[in-house]
């Protein structure tokens, strides 16, 4: 035999368990790939949806953020509350690092 022919018959061995070798694995590298391709796809229907949606209603974005008056006067006493609470919050934290 000649040499280029024992390498033409190694090359198509080679080739043969290559070939086979992609035969198994593909399956498992499409099954990754549809994984993460199919949340990516359902996300861009979705948002293509809510376009739609938005594009058919009448519904606009408001000029600018309004509070009513009522709103505006809760706010100190709810961020007070708050301050108090948080307060409160430190003063047990630092209470029970003691070992109390």
């Amino acid at each position: 035999m000649e040499i280029w022919a024992k390498i033409g018959l190694g090359c198509r061995g080679i080739a043969a368990v290559v070939n086979i070798g992609v035969v198994l694995v593909a399956r498992t590298i499409v099954r990754a790939g549809l994984r993460v391709a199919g949340p990516i796809q359902r996300m861009k229907r979705s948002q293509t949806a809510l376009d739609d949606m938005v594009a058919r209603s009448a519904w606009k974005r408001p000029e600018k953020d309004a509070l009513s008056a009522e709103q505006l006067d809760r706010f100190p006493e709810r961020a007070a509350c708050a301050a108090r609470c948080d307060r409160r919050r430190e003063g047990v934290d630092q209470w029970n690092a003691v070992g109390r």
